[in-house]
């Protein structure tokens, strides 16, 4: 649909005329927003709960509380989603049926599903509990956006920008 609508627009706009879509900045404003209603959604319910007094532990992880680790969640989620949704929009911008197209699409879908996939040890005092979850968690988003900061400089991202 983006780039339906980026292409009709920019076809309506005079050559002078600069469009108001980039890829960069639409990418990260629908990361963003997934990645808010995301949060909303996710730790709403523990939100809530830090309004009252006192706090909150788990086994899994006894020494942090339970608002911190959740913010800690939410932050990695919010970074991992903007840098998702940037190398997604990539990936829909190089040509169909491509080998790069097909990786950076399993890149996108594997990336999310390990980062969800090791949320599961935050709550598992047995693998090690939180310390282990946040620290891998970390790792997957320290590479996404390592990944995504590569290829937002490369020249060939500013090539596929709105079809050029």
């Amino acid at each position: 649909i983006y780039v339906k609508s980026d292409d009709r627009v920019e076809a309506m706009c005079s050559a002078s005329d600069r469009t108001p879509f980039s890829d960069f900045a639409s990418a990260v404003a629908a990361g963003l927003g997934f990645a808010l209603m995301n949060s909303l959604i996710m730790y709403g319910g523990v939100l809530q709960a830090a309004l009252q007094p006192g706090d909150l532990y788990t086994d899994a992880c006894p020494r942090v509380s339970l608002f911190v680790l959740s913010a800690l969640l939410a932050l990695m989620f919010q970074a991992l989603n903007m840098a998702l949704m940037v190398l997604g929009l990539d990936a829909l911008r190089r040509p169909s049926g491509s080998m790069d197209r097909r990786v950076r699409i399993v890149l996108v879908v594997c990336a999310h599903f390990v980062a969800t996939f090791l949320g599961a040890l935050n709550d598992n005092a047995e693998a090690g509990g939180c310390a282990t979850g946040i620290t891998l968690q970390a790792l997957v988003v320290t590479l996404v956006v390592a990944e995504t900061v590569r290829t937002v400089r490369s020249k060939s991202y500013a090539m596929l920008s709105h079809g050029r």
